[in-house]
């Protein structure tokens, strides 16, 4: 029974990529930048991969055949691989001060979570952000360079499509369930009408995630959509997709879920700034590669709730600067690699101007002593 609960998950979580349309107000407030102060000190860019194939087809969907997608399930398309790269020109602009254009070991740290379509946005990103100087060049006819990327065993994204990892964090998930249930009868005539055109014998969340996973991949590779999704995509089943990820990711905001998931890598992150600020560590830049899950589970961590749909290679800034009064900390967000400028995001729980000890103090509060414990209790 535990393996069909997970295997039902999995068909869920994995297909539900996102959201264009939020079905909550935003919590954040979008301010464009304009330049870079000058005492930038560190940042942390935590970004999601770039477009992929889809993981699961509906019965009637007419790009099922495999010569669509020659990258193999789930795998990074030729649109990814330039949404990642265009990603990495847009970070070498904005941290040009940084580095200077050029690639430094002992600058910048990058990792990837397990998965292959992490790491390959990790390598393509590098490959925007640092083409080889003349320097640099160790082939007249390849204009790229090795730079490391290491492995990352802190990111939680697969606790949401694998119940055994954490029964706790699925003991909260269940508790949305019947808030998932009521949506779903409050949208009956949406949910049936999928059912109808999609040609999957029910209209529960496994066969809807399976429509909304091969839709929103094809949409994101600008692939012609069936006539009959014109009426209910993006919007009404964008709108669908939100609410059910963001119960299931984040529990809308739920303590306990945003410590299980996020707690880990917030209290690296929080190991990273104080090493900085202590002059122990001689990087500028950490880079994680992660999923869409990973950046609304941080910002839900950070009180941001009900994000639109975090696109592929969308990106979480998290800068750290000095000024008069100590550090501050800025957090700004990009949802697609074709925005020259991200937003701002004022934190509920450390508005601006958000003080670099209160914001220690926020991630102090989602640490996990014993994460494998905690997990593990049920009680």
């Amino acid at each position: 029974m535990a393996e069909d609960r997970s295997n039902k998950k999995l068909f869920l979580f994995t297909s539900i990529l996102s959201v264009i349309l939020g079905c909550f107000y935003f919590l954040y407030i979008p301010v464009f930048t304009s330049r870079l102060s000058s005492n930038l000190e560190f940042v942390i860019v935590v970004t999601r991969h770039g477009s992929r194939a889809p993981l699961y087809f509906y019965s009637n969907d007419p790009y099922k055949d495999p010569e669509y997608w020659p990258e193999g399930s789930g795998g990074l398309t030729a649109k990814g691989k330039l949404q990642m790269y265009r990603r990495g020109q847009n970070l070498k602009q904005r941290y040009y001060s940084l580095f200077q254009g050029k690639y430094d070991q002992k600058t910048i740290y990058i990792r990837s979570t397990q998965s292959a379509r992490t790491y390959m946005s990790a390598a393509v990103l590098l490959a925007g952000m640092f083409p080889p100087t003349k320097e640099e060049l160790w082939h007249p006819d390849i204009n790229w360079q090795p730079i490391p990327i290491w492995p990352d065993y802190l990111d939680k994204t697969m606790i949401v499509v694998n119940d055994t990892l954490c029964p706790r964090f699925t003991k909260e998930q269940e508790k949305y369930m019947p808030v998932i249930h009521n949506y779903f009868n409050e949208h009956r005539d949406l949910f049936d009408y999928v059912k109808n055109y999609s040609g999957l014998p029910d209209d529960n969340l496994i066969a809807f995630g399976k429509v909304y996973d091969s839709l929103s991949c094809e949409h994101s590779e600008d692939i012609p959509l069936p006539a009959w999704t014109k009426s209910v995509y993006p919007d009404k089943i964008n709108n669908a997709g939100s609410f059910i990820q963001e119960a299931l990711v984040t529990g809308f905001g739920n303590n306990t879920m945003n410590r299980l998931f996020a707690g880990p890598l917030l209290d690296d992150f929080n190991s990273w700034i104080v090493r900085k600020i202590r002059g122990a560590v001689t990087e500028k830049m950490l880079v994680h590669s992660g999923h869409d899950f990973t950046l609304r589970g941080l910002m839900s961590a950070f009180g941001i709730i009900g994000v639109q749909h975090v696109e592929p290679s969308a990106s979480l800034m998290i800068e750290v600067h000095q000024s008069s009064v100590g550090h501050k900390v800025k957090v700004f967000y990009s949802n697609h690699s074709s925005m020259e400028e991200p937003l701002f995001m004022n934190m509920p729980k450390c508005p601006e101007p958000c003080r670099l000890e209160k914001f220690l103090e926020v991630l102090k509060k989602l640490k996990v002593d014993d994460w494998h414990k905690e997990c593990n209790s049920l009680e």
